[in-house]
């Protein structure tokens, strides 16, 4: 029965952290090399961020480069280093960070590469 469960609990930890999905496209299974988070307050006053991503694709919305669970619902991050470990898990690594202030907050901007 233990034996069970822990296999359980590991094919649940690596469907958790096997993808990361924009605009319904995989994007670990892309000929990539590096990405962009862009990371923005979800509100004035709360903790939330949203998260989007760019990856090189064509969009219209910043809201179509949400990350996404497998059930399609975008991930809300607690924090930029939410994010940016949720990332580390998929085989991301951080390059370089920036931040542009915007009203009366900031836009940070991660660039990360695909790790070798």
């Amino acid at each position: 029965m233990k034996k069970l469960l822990t296999i359980t609990a590991l094919l649940i930890a690596v469907t958790t952290y096997s993808q990361v999905t924009v605009e319904g496209i995989d994007i670990n299974k892309l000929n990539i090399t590096y990405c962009t988070l862009i990371g923005f307050n979800k509100s004035l006053f709360g903790q939330k961020i949203i998260i989007t991503i760019d990856y090189g694709q064509k969009h219209k919305f910043a809201q179509s480069q949400l990350i996404k669970d497998s059930k399609g619902k975008p991930i809300i991050f607690n924090t930029t280093i939410d994010a940016l470990n949720f990332m580390e898990k998929n085989g991301w690594e951080y390059v370089h960070n920036y931040a542009i202030t915007y009203g009366n907050g900031f836009i940070y901007h991660f660039l990360l590469r695909r790790r070798k």
